[in-house]
């Protein structure tokens, strides 16, 4: 499904009035969502309060939902909150599970989900 409204040309997401009511109006098994931040006490942050808004709608929409956060982002925050970690069904991620913030993730928690990189 895709939603309708504004094209955000950074995230490549759907945003806005349009985007935000229909969000509204699905419910769905499964969200997954990219985030430029994900920090153990900050939570999971963007950079669009729009599309900040229209994800905060799809985790409460959606029977689950998983943040995937690559190495870099993780410990970061980016300027608008989405959600706490503990929101979140996991986390999916290709950081080592030895990664420091990972364990403070967990003590916050988040599941944390190993990406696979087989190919």
């Amino acid at each position: 499904m895709l939603l309708g409204g504004r094209l955000d040309k950074q995230s490549i997401a759907a945003t806005g009035a349009m985007a935000a009511e229909a969000a509204a109006g699905i419910t769905a098994d499964l969200a997954l969502l990219t985030l430029p931040g994900v920090h153990p006490e900050q939570g999971l942050t963007g950079n669009d309060p729009e599309v900040a808004a229209t994800q905060r709608i799809l985790i409460s929409r959606s029977a689950e939902t998983y943040a995937m956060a690559s190495i870099e982002k993780l410990g970061t925050v980016a300027a608008c909150r989405i959600a706490g970690v503990s929101e979140v069904t996991g986390i999916i991620t290709d950081a080592p599970d030895s990664h420091p913030v990972l364990q403070r993730l967990r003590d916050q928690g988040a599941t944390i989900i190993a990406a696979s990189t087989a190919g």
